[in-house]
């Protein structure tokens, strides 16, 4: 359901149920290897690589490799989308349940541990871009909610 590619030739792609599903190429996609996703992510819906060999998976997991996805390790948590600028820095999206909330997650040690930056958003959030290091984010949800950041997503103090 998402794919991501850090350069020309490597790419990670992931899927859904009844496993987690992650693929990856290193010929440009001439032939592909299935990988394991670990700690039991049934479902996995985006996927981020900051470089060849640092990527991290969001799911019902947030899994995370920095060895090519020769393994993955998870971490707390759910989202539906992810970006990752650089091989520290990840931005994560969620919706939560039935209720349309959305929250926005951060971490700054490669996909290990998590920070809620922005939380009880009044919409589901599905997709995140992030563009260069000083994280320059724009999030899209349900309803058509658009939001953009250059501080990846951390609460700024009113002007």
């Amino acid at each position: 359901m998402s794919v991501s590619c850090a350069d020309s030739n490597t790419c990670t792609t992931v899927g859904d149920y009844p496993t987690g599903l992650i693929f990856r190429t290193t010929d440009g996609g001439t032939t592909w290897t299935e990988q394991s996703a670990t700690g039991g992510a049934r479902a996995l819906w985006g996927v981020s690589c900051a470089d060849a060999s640092t990527c991290t998976a969001v799911g019902t997991s947030l899994i995370h490799t920095t060895d090519g996805g020769a393994t993955w390790t998870q971490s707390s948590g759910v989202a539906f989308g992810v970006s990752c600028p650089n091989v520290n820095t990840c931005i994560a999206v969620q919706g939560i349940g039935t209720i349309p909330r959305g929250d926005i997650l951060r971490s700054t040690d490669g996909g290990v541990t998590w920070t809620q930056q922005l939380g009880n958003l009044s919409s589901q959030l599905y997709g995140v871009s992030c563009t260069d290091d000083n994280n320059t984010c724009t999030v899209v949800g349900q309803f058509g909610a658009i939001l953009h950041t250059n501080t990846g997503g951390e609460p700024t103090a009113p002007q």
